[in-house]
């Protein structure tokens, strides 16, 4: 495993630990036997443990072209550079089921071919998909993906080949928050 996905799977390991502890205080929706806790919360608190690194944070980023899109106006979740070893795109999305799996799909298809208009652009580009459910089989798809689906439809066999292409280092953290537990998965790619 290089050093920038170890440096970043340290980073997601005390996102979760953070955000663990802040559960355990307040789960932030309301309904929460029936809704998993909001995205957001996942890049905010990553974004945390990046400023603790030193990196540059940039959440809703939109200064960027991307050559697979014909859109005009795009955002990433966060951009993140480290100025001395890379840059980083992260996305964030509640996967709980075939629609949140063909958004993770098109975030890490758009965050691969991502162009950001500044001086660091040159640096290795990782790309780093956050999810989190609440489902602990959805957690075990995610970890064994290749193994354990039963439904052959594109959406499944396309996000399993992506998790377990060459490079990606996939993992999940588990936040107890002494109600429930919350699955914090994640994938991470040198893209370019």
């Amino acid at each position: 495993m290089d050093s920038v996905i170890i440096d970043v799977t340290e980073s997601i390991k005390a996102t979760a630990k953070e955000l663990e502890r802040h559960l355990k205080v307040n789960t932030p929706v309301m309904n929460s036997d029936i809704n998993g806790i909001p995205e957001a919360n996942l890049t905010f608190h990553f974004s945390h443990q990046c400023l603790l690194k030193g990196w540059l944070i940039y959440p809703e980023s939109s200064n960027f072209t991307n050559s697979n899109s014909s859109k005009s106006r795009e955002r990433v979740d966060l951009h993140v550079i480290d100025t001395d070893k890379f840059i980083l795109t992260v996305e964030a999305k509640k996967f709980f089921d075939a629609t949140s799996g063909k958004q993770i799909i098109a975030d890490f298809e758009r965050s691969a071919n991502i162009e950001y208009d500044h001086q660091y652009d040159y640096l290795p580009h990782y790309s780093l998909i956050l999810a989190v459910t609440e489902k602990q089989g959805w957690e075990d798809w995610w970890l064994h993906s290749q193994k354990n689906y039963t439904n052959s439809s594109n959406t499944w066999v396309y996000l399993s080949q992506i998790l377990e292409g060459e490079g990606m280092e996939n993992s999940s953290c588990v936040m107890d928050d002494d109600r429930k537990k919350h699955y914090l998965l994640y994938a991470v790619k040198r893209v370019r």
